[in-house]
């Protein structure tokens, strides 16, 4: 992650909605399996087993989220407990829980912010620095 304002502020919100939900991390994944934030340091293997929460979730739906399919669940099994929002077509919320959340919090709270999450997510800058977006990739910007 990259210490620029946007990335500072999509954090930041990260670390409110994980604060006012009782979850001990929130993270932003990509329909690609790219993570993009976490309220606070991820390990490789922690990211791995939540993408496979995403996995199945999105198996168990029959969505595409890069189709205009909509996640929103809480899920557990033997490695924790986490909740699922996705948003913006392509981007997926998961907060993740130390014990069984309350699920009707975790959804009023990231229903209340999820304008401010797409727009803080949609603002960050790409990546891999200016020129790798698509439309400047494609001599469109």
């Amino acid at each position: 992650m990259t210490d620029t304002l946007e990335w500072r502020a999509l954090r930041d919100e990260l670390e409110a909605i994980s604060a006012r939900t009782h979850a001990f991390n929130a993270y932003v994944f990509d329909a690609w399996d790219n993570l993009w934030c976490s309220a606070h340091s991820f390990e490789s293997v922690a990211s791995d087993d939540l993408l496979g929460f995403v996995h199945r979730m999105l198996a168990r739906s029959h969505v595409s989220l890069v189709r205009g399919g909509v996640l929103d669940d809480c899920v557990s099994d033997s490695r924790g407990y986490v909740y699922v929002r996705s948003y913006a077509s392509c981007y997926v919320l998961v907060l993740r829980f130390s014990s069984r959340p309350e699920c009707s919090l975790a959804r009023a709270v990231v229903e209340a912010e999820l304008d401010k999450l797409e727009a803080l997510t949609l603002k960050l800058p790409p990546s891999d620095g200016p020129g790798t977006s698509g439309a400047e990739s494609a001599n469109r910007a």
